[in-house]
């Protein structure tokens, strides 16, 4: 019997066992009725077994109804307590042998026959029935070598573990040649935190040369454990018992259903195991598999384990392979590697991540994996020693864990001494020796990963060692990483790594990191080699608390230099701030310088402010100023917000735009709705200036420039400026100071400037067609132009530009005149000709070259042509004077900054002279006497010559020199003798007059004149002024004297 404390379920010596108590219990009886018989048949008989029975305290009812030397048949036996008997028995025959050395059964026949009992702490125990078996002898049990034929035995056993049917029918000799079937069945067996329900057996028995041999199937409907279930669980039994019932072999082939656990679940599987072993020690092989296995993190369409085992006094073990087929990581798992494909979206790595992503989800979703797997007891409870570890994918990655104990888990946890690999299927190749002091310590790495370089993208890990322990750890990496950043990539960018946690958090990088790059570029923006002291803002660049991430980074004394669009680049700042978390950045004093010499484009601004966002970045600039390459203006005092989205980055704000030339052509202009941006290597920009404290716009401006080629454009609109009182052309140029005043009117049109690196071209056409001003020679009134500018920026135009002018009096109105002129560099303007009709002649002005600088002089030189003195003194509106005569001449004109003069200007009156003639009333009493005598004489002139020569300011006083030859009186001039006799003198009047110059004309009013000077009498000149009679009419005088 096995003593042994087990889990109380039967032993495999179970059957035996069962069948020799059932046949020694009816054997004992039998006997004792032998006995009996041979003293005095039935009634001794009776008489001595009743006696046998209570000295063995046994109670018992039986019938005896066959007593012979060799046959015994009892009936309706019962043995123990009559209200729940030990056994029953419908029927008992015994074959006995009677020897002179005793009586022998040499066989058994039962019919119907019912044992109960009980199994306790290894023992079965059959109540009553214990008492009539035979004490034991202490030699090894055997099974007995009489014929035993059973129609129908039960026995009903109670177990620790649940109340067990056994049924048992057979017939031969027991030891050798017995055949028959025992079946067991159960509706629930319980113990070691499991239950089976539905436990059946149908086992054939059989016996040959003293060993018992049982086949057949053990079901269990279902077994249910802490935290698991497995329904349908069938097992094909072989088993051998030696005669000795202290050794057994065999084998067993099972199968189950689905099966579930907290863990994992199966859909199902099979197995075999085999046995060979004693009381001390069995041993076997053992294979499962089981299909369709799923579990929290994995699943495998394939698990299987295989090996062989041991268990005994000695110890147990089990030492095999474990492995996978049709393994893939669980859904949650795939769509955490799918996500991590976008961690790196917009950085150089994103790539790599995703193609290690990719790569990833390809190992993972069919893999296989096997290892070899070694277990045994300790004092923990047990020790699993994994070694020989592979993995391997259809996508071509594979992985190992080396050495003999690369991974071992007991009861108190984890332990890792291996070197992992990992290469193939597209992941980065990697080789890191892992290792632990002891179980559940802190885990050591140290190895590196392979350039790994996928689309454009490349990441050198030379070397890392890291330490990760119970809620701390940290990691030294030294990484270089090539790849592409939004419009545009980073090479060779270098820096050490040190990421330490503490149960909290990950702290990236305390104090502060070297960082280099070899090259970077953005869209046309190439940066050469820099390196830079990156400085943690804060405790580290970066910390993670959980769910909040903070840090910073700060960057002093930013310079870098490059090329843009192939043009070399500088780029610095004063300062660089970013803040994690909040991601918001400060730069100080940004510039940017574009080309190089006398081409650069430069930016620079104050402060630029900033927020990185999910969409892209954002914030203000203030304080910005710049100018683009040769273009010859100055954007300054900028400030607003800016954008960068989608790879475009805009800017909107304020601006002033000034001329960059060193002698200003205009004057700044504002703006207050200025956009500019800049995608894919263009910069376009748009805005309405005005100039300051006037609202109506001056120009509208768009902008398109392409950083690559250098190339770009502007295009100008300007709306009708209108000239006012309130607004004139000195608010916007220095160039109209002290040349016109009093504008009136309106321009507008429109320009373009275009530019490459080599040079800047601009065009433009402007129109006027009603403007008046006031000019330094006189007022001008509807002007007429439209102007076509071959070089805008320096106000260059075509030649042959026309100005009408309805009307322009420099003291001489003249209308409808019409100026052909062209504008040249360096404020110059080409004169090509100028014509007005006057006085039935013509005004003319002369080819002439014009400096407009206000420390020039400027010439102009007007001819007349034709001029009739009569319409002449009628177009200057003399009522009171008549006269003949056509005159031409020239009239050199100089202006500069303090106005106009006339330099040599001379009028000449053509052959055959003229006649002068005051038409108007004089009296005597406004003359006198003698004054009127002389006015009558005078006031009707004929001349055969005059001249007038002309010098002197136009706005100050000129000196104006007049000659008459040839004078006679003329029709309507009184006579007498004195007057004939002076007619007879060759007289020639020479007149200077200072006066200014629009007081000039008032003097060819002789009335005016005589009236103002006769009536004071005729007095000698008082001025220095030659005297009007020449030298000869003094020697004619002293002639007729004589």
């Amino acid at each position: 019997m096995d003593r042994s404390t087990g889990d109380h379920r039967p032993s495999a010596r179970a059957p035996r066992l069962r069948l020799r108590w059932i046949g020694g219990s009816l054997v004992v009886l039998a006997l004792v009725t032998v006995a009996g018989a041979w003293v005095g048949r039935r009634g001794l008989a009776t008489e001595w077994v009743n006696g046998e029975l209570a000295r063995r305290q046994v109670p018992a009812r039986y019938e005896i109804t066959q007593l012979g030397l060799r046959t015994q048949r009892l009936e309706r036996v019962v043995i123990g307590d009559p209200a729940r008997p030990d056994l029953t028995a419908d029927w008992v025959e015994l074959d006995t042998n009677v020897s002179l050395s005793g009586a022998q059964v040499t066989g058994i026949r039962a019919g119907r026959v019912r044992v109960r009992g009980r199994l306790s702490e290894g023992r079965l125990m059959l109540g009553s029935i214990d008492r009539l078996l035979p004490a034991g002898t202490g030699q090894a049990a055997r099974l007995p070598a009489y014929r035993l034929e059973l129609a129908d035995g039960r026995l009903s056993l109670a177990t620790p573990a649940g109340a067990v049917e056994v049924r048992l029918a057979g017939r031969g000799q027991i030891d050798n040649g017995f055949a028959g079937t025992l079946a067991a069945g159960s509706d629930a067996l319980t113990g070691g935190g499991c239950r089976a329900s539905g436990v059946s057996g149908d086992l054939r028995l059989r016996t040959r040369g003293g060993r018992a041999m049982l086949t057949g199937p053990v079901r269990a409907a279902g077994v249910t454990c802490d935290g698991g279930a497995v329904a349908a669980v069938v097992a094909r039994v072989d088993a051998q018992l030696a005669p000795t019932f202290d050794q057994w072999t065999g084998r067993a082939e099972f199968g189950f259903g689905a099966l579930r656990s907290a863990a994992a679940r199966a859909g199902g599987g099979s197995g075999m195991a085999d046995f060979a072993g004693n009381a001390n020690r069995t041993a076997g092989g053992v294979m499962v598999n089981a299909n369709q296995v799923a579990a929290t993190d994995a699943s495998a369409k394939l698990l299987m384990l295989t090996g062989r085992y041991h268990a005994g006094l000695g110890g147990s073990g089990f030492v095999g392979r474990v492995s996978a087929t049709g393994a893939a990581l669980a859904p949650a798992r795939l769509r955490a590697i799918a996500s991590a494909g976008g961690a790196g979206s917009d950085t150089p790595v994103a790539p790599l991540m995703t193609a290690a992503a990719k790569a990833g989800l390809a190992a993972a979703r069919d893999f296989g994996a096997s290892a070899r797997l070694h277990v045994t007891p300790d004092d923990t409870g047990f020790r699993a020693v994994l070694a020989q570890v592979a993995v391997a994918s259809t996508s071509g990655a594979r992985g190992t864990l080396a050495g003999a104990e690369a991974v071992t888990l007991n009861g108190e946890g984890l332990r890792l001494n291996t070197a992992l690999t990992l290469a193939g299927g597209g992941l980065p190749g990697a080789r890191v020796q892992l290792s632990q002091a002891r179980v559940g310590g802190a885990i050591r790495a140290r190895g590196r990963i392979s350039r790994y370089a996928m689309h454009g993208a490349r990441l050198d890990i030379s070397e890392f060692q890291a330490v990760v322990g119970a809620g701390h750890g940290r990691l030294q990496a030294a990484v270089r990483l090539s790849g592409p950043v939004e419009g545009g990539r980073i090479d060779g960018m270098r820096a050490a790594l040190n990421a330490r946690w503490d149960g909290r958090g990950v702290a990236i990088n305390p104090g502060c990191t070297a960082v280099a790059f070899d090259r970077v570029r953005v869209a046309a923006l190439t940066l050469d080699p820099a390196r830079a002291r990156v400085c943690a803002e804060g405790a580290a660049l970066a910390r993670f608390d959980g769910e909040r991430l903070s840090g910073g980074a700060r960057v002093a004394d930013i310079a870098m230099t490059g090329t843009l669009g192939g043009s070399p680049v500088r780029l610095a700042a004063d300062g660089l701030r970013y803040r994690l978390g909040s991601d918001d950045f400060t730069v100080t004093t940004p510039r940017a310088a574009l080309g190089e010499r006398e081409a650069v484009t430069v930016v620079e601004a104050a402060s630029l402010d900033g927020t990185i966002s999910g969409a892209g970045a954002g914030g203000r600039f203030t304080g910005a100023s710049g100018r683009i390459g040769t273009v010859p203006l100055r954007m300054s005092e900028a400030s607003g917000n800016w954008q960068y989205a989608d790879g475009a980055l805009s800017l909107g704000g304020a601006l002033t735009v000034a001329d960059a030339t060193p002698d200003r052509r205009f004057n700044p202009l504002i703006s207050r709705d200025m956009v500019l941006t800049l995608a894919a290597g263009r910069i376009t920009a748009a805005a309405t200036l005005y100039a300051p404290g006037h609202d109506p716009a001056i120009v509208r401006a768009s902008i398109g420039h392409d950083l690559e080629s250098g190339a770009g454009h502007a295009d100008l609109s300007v709306p009708d400026i209108v000239f006012s009182d309130s607004f004139q052309p000195d608010r916007l140029t220095p160039l109209t100071y002290g040349v016109v005043a009093e504008v009136r009117g309106a321009v507008s049109g429109t320009g373009r400037i275009d530019w490459t690196r080599e040079r800047v071209t601009s065009t433009g056409t402007f129109r006027t067609t009603g403007l008046d001003l006031d000019a330094t020679f006189g007022p001008v009134e509807g002007i007429a132009t439209e102007l076509h500018f071959t070089d805008l920026l320096n106000l260059v135009t075509a030649p042959a530009q026309r100005v009408t002018v309805a009307r322009v009096n420099p003291g001489v109105a003249v209308e409808r005149g019409v100026i052909d002129y062209q504008l040249l560099p360096d404020q110059h303007v080409r004169i090509e000709s100028g014509h007005w009709p006057f006085a039935s002649g013509a005004l003319t002005m002369a080819p002439s070259d014009l400096d407009l600088a206000v420390s020039a002089e400027r010439r102009l030189t007007f001819r007349l042509e034709g001029v009739d003195a009569g319409e002449f003194l009628q177009q200057l509106d003399f009522k009171n004077l008549d006269a003949t005569g056509v005159f031409d001449g020239t009239l050199p004109i100089i202006f500069n900054a303090k106005g106009g003069r006339i330099e040599n200007g001379e009028l000449r009156v053509r052959a055959g002279g003229g006649t002068i003639a005051y038409v108007g009333e004089v009296s005597q009493e406004d003359l006198g006497f003698w004054g009127n005598t002389a006015f009558q004489a005078l006031k009707s002139l004929r001349y055969k010559s005059l001249t007038v020569a002309m010098n002197g300011a136009l706005d100050g006083d000129m000196i104006t020199e007049v000659r008459f030859a040839g004078l006679s009186q003329g029709k309507g001039a009184k006579s007498n003798f004195l007057v004939r006799r002076l007619q007879r003198l060759p007289f020639e009047f020479n007149v200077r007059i200072s006066a200014p110059f629009r007081q000039l004309f008032d003097l060819a009013d002789p009335g005016g004149y005589a009236q103002r000077t006769l009536s004071q009498g005729i007095t000698p000149p008082t001025t220095s002024a030659r005297p009007v009679q020449p030298p000869e009419s003094d020697a004619m005088a002293k002639d007729d004297a004589k």
